[in-house]
């Protein structure tokens, strides 16, 4: 297993001005670590200060994920089963290489890069396969790609 970071000792560090004793650091401090990172995240590199958080929260938390993640995958498959290349982005790319477990990474929408040309094509695709209001597109002119990011929020 890879080692957690600098955020452990880094959040540690800071908090023990502040707190003294880091195993009682309320929700409030965590909570907010929690949105930015994702529950999961935020348990697994500090178990020891979120002990008070709920398995089943962290359980369901990361089957979110695991979902998302698995279906931003089958819309890119989708896309190369249509002929349309993409590239994925972010988490969906990544999660794999900068997590201990990929579905320790929060997932909220899943990134693609398509050729400029493609893009109508792409978003008509997901829209014949039922992708409908979750698709938006952002044009990147100046290197004649476009964004297409499918949104789960």
């Amino acid at each position: 297993m890879r080692q957690a970071g600098p955020w452990p000792l880094l959040l540690a560090g800071s908090l023990a001005g502040r707190h003294g004793d880091n195993s009682e650091i309320s929700s409030d401090i965590l909570a907010p670590l929690a949105d930015l990172i994702g529950l999961p995240l935020t348990v697994h590199l500090l178990p020891d200060l979120a002990s008070g958080v709920a398995t089943g929260d962290v359980v369901q938390s990361r089957l979110f994920n695991k979902f998302r993640r698995a279906d931003g995958l089958r819309w890119v498959r989708h896309a190369d089963e249509g002929g349309i290349r993409v590239i994925c982005l972010k988490g969906l790319a990544t999660a794999h290489l900068y997590y201990d477990e990929a579905d320790l990474r929060t997932m909220s929408d899943a990134d693609l890069l398509v050729s400029a040309a493609d893009r109508d094509r792409l978003v008509a695709h997901f829209q014949a396969a039922g992708l409908e209001s979750l698709c938006h597109c952002f044009d990147l002119d100046s290197v004649e790609v476009s964004l297409v990011a499918i949104d789960w929020s």
